[in-house]
């Protein structure tokens, strides 16, 4: 069947001029093509967005689209029985997802973060295998979690480890846990940890300084007491409930029903 098979080697979706440029660019340096350059997998960590936040990563899925890069915009399904019991495991399909898929990127983002329409664009841009923005709190508090608060326009700063609330990585450099899960559920393991086990294959993450991302709560790290209970040693939902004061979303009470729940998939049309 040589016709079938001269389709297969022909596929190359640069339908666009930067597309165009970036499979060149990677032809004159060596580096490996990827059928559909700078495709990306959005994976939101379920489906609690604080008001406008969805609205502004659709809006920033569709500027990417407009851009020339394939994109989709889904909610991973939440597996939390407590709150953010279960965000390592939603992030493990994310990736898993991406690979089965052929993205050549997943971009991590949470339901409280308010990217400009041109953030995705821009990283992308930069061509590197984890980048993330600079991350501004309304409340312009230096949380200071895993990283020092970062000054605009600065360029590509190297750090060691980073917020995961809007995390573009290269989907390849999961493959060598393609069958195994890479992300743990602990409230608070997933930064430098998980950076460091990146770091043993070639990897660090870098800022790029001249893209801020607004997110419009707090993280929960290291332990938030609100969240587990205090430090007295009171677990959260020990008799199914979340601890009092929780700011726990109405519909995630029920983990199996959660799980079942189909994600909302969103692609340009």
């Amino acid at each position: 069947m040589p016709g079938k098979y001269t389709v297969v080697n022909n596929y190359r979706l640069l339908n666009t001029q930067q597309q165009a440029e970036a499979n060149d660019e990677r032809m004159d340096r060596g580096i490996t093509t990827h059928v559909s350059p700078g495709s990306t997998l959005i994976a939101a960590m379920g489906d609690h967005w604080k008001p406008q936040c969805f609205e502004a990563v659709k809006q920033m899925a569709y500027h990417t689209w407009e851009a020339g890069c394939e994109v989709c915009f889904y909610e991973e399904p939440d597996r939390c029985y407590n709150p953010f019991d279960a965000i390592g495991s939603m992030r493990n399909m994310a990736y898993w997802r991406a690979i089965r898929e052929g993205w050549e990127y997943l971009l991590y983002v949470d339901n409280d973060v308010m990217p400009p329409p041109d953030a995705l664009e821009k990283l992308l841009a930069r061509r590197l295998p984890i980048i993330a923005p600079i991350l501004r709190y309304l409340n312009d508090e230096d949380h200071g979690i895993s990283q020092a608060r970062m000054e605009f326009g600065n360029g590509l700063v190297m750090v060691g480890s980073c917020l995961l609330s809007f995390l573009l990585i290269r989907t390849s450099v999961f493959l060598p846990w393609a069958t195994s899960p890479f992300w743990g559920n602990e409230i608070g393991d997933d930064e430098a940890y998980h950076f460091a086990k990146l770091d043993m294959i070639g990897h660090r993450p870098f800022i790029d300084t001249n893209v801020v991302v607004e997110v419009k709560s707090p993280p929960h790290f290291p332990l938030d007491e609100r969240l587990t209970g205090g430090v007295n040693g009171d677990k959260a939902g020990e008799a199914g409930q979340a601890p009092q004061g929780a700011d726990v979303p109405a519909g995630e009470a029920d983990a199996d029903t959660k799980a079942q729940q189909v994600p909302r998939l969103w692609t340009p049309s």
